[in-house]
């Protein structure tokens, strides 16, 4: 297990390293893990974006064991430092990602999860008003044959009212 941990941060340091070359790095970390500094309203945060820069004027760093970068928030610097054990994905400026779904905190997972569920939810309510839409009912043709039949039996009745004087 300590293994793997080690291995997982040798990988994102490999990937921070090469990300770094272009503009710009996402680093998505989760605020809460043990040894991350960062400034005190975001030190909660599971799903923490920090974006990091060779080119800012704060002085950015990487080793073995952690990120540190003096960054700059609501006009002050704060020196910010992340372990490899905090940081589950990165996004490069060029697009390029990368996510340790290990290290994912359950709670962004859920999150995502609940995302995608209503992504898919919408998708399926647009299609079925699409199929039931009126414009394209009036537009299709009757079928004939046992196809209307069928059609014919699936379909509710109408109640029948009269009118009473």
């Amino acid at each position: 297990m300590v293994e793997q941990v080690a291995l997982r941060g040798k990988q994102k340091q490999k990937f921070f390293e090469e990300a770094m070359k272009g503009d710009h790095l996402l680093v998505h970390l989760d605020a809460r893990r043990e040894g991350v500094q960062v400034p005190p309203q975001f030190a909660g945060n599971p799903a923490l974006t920090l974006k990091l820069s060779y080119l800012f004027q704060g002085k950015t760093t990487c080793d073995e064991h952690a990120v540190s970068a003096y960054l700059k928030f609501s006009g002050e610097y704060h020196h910010c430092v992340v372990p490899w054990s905090a940081v589950w994905g990165m996004t490069a400026s060029d697009q390029k990602n990368h996510i340790w779904s290990e290290d994912v905190p359950r709670e962004v997972v859920v999150q995502l999860a609940r995302a995608k569920i209503a992504e898919v939810g919408k998708k399926l309510l647009r299609r079925g008003k699409k199929e039931n839409s009126p414009v394209e009912a009036a537009g299709k043709e009757p079928q004939s044959g046992e196809g209307q039949k069928d059609e014919e039996q699936k379909k509710p009745r109408a109640a029948h009212l009269k009118r009473v004087k």
